[in-house]
């Protein structure tokens, strides 16, 4: 959205990333496949936390430490699988879209800005309300 702002903060985060940047990085590499996944867990790691949370409190309540593992085994295979497909598949399509990266970037930080406003002004919890008021009752109960 503004040129400048987005300018001097690339140039600022490319200062931190400078080290990283004089190394060679292969897309297929296992230094690179780290870094992601420690970003992806960057982002990842506040919305994991309460189920975490709670698959370790049911672990922990069971009476065998073989029950214990196999909760917190499923537990992780089930995060674990989505991820990969999801890195898999947008592995793909990402090299077929091309310009579009440039464009969605613009509607990406419009979406925000938007989303921002709505949350200072209140607007999301009218719009929560209206959404509360026409779903089903079996949505909401969850």
């Amino acid at each position: 959205m503004i040129p400048q702002l987005n300018d001097k903060l690339s140039f600022m985060l490319s200062r931190l990333t400078s080290n990283a940047a004089s190394q060679q990085w292969q897309g297929d590499s296992v230094a690179m496949q780290l870094v992601i996944g420690a970003s992806l867990g960057l982002v990842w790691l506040p919305c994991v936390g309460p189920t975490l949370g709670t698959a370790i409190a049911l672990a922990s309540t069971g009476q065998s430490i073989p029950l214990a593992f196999i909760v917190m085994l499923t537990f992780g295979f089930g995060t674990a699988l989505p991820l990969i497909i999801i890195g898999y598949m947008s592995a793909k399509q990402f090299s077929k879209i091309g310009n579009i990266a440039a464009k969605s970037k613009y509607i990406l930080g419009i979406t925000l800005i938007l989303l921002g406003l709505a949350i200072l002004t209140g607007i999301d919890r009218e719009l929560e309300k209206l959404a509360l008021s026409i779903l089903p009752d079996f949505i909401t109960e969850i």
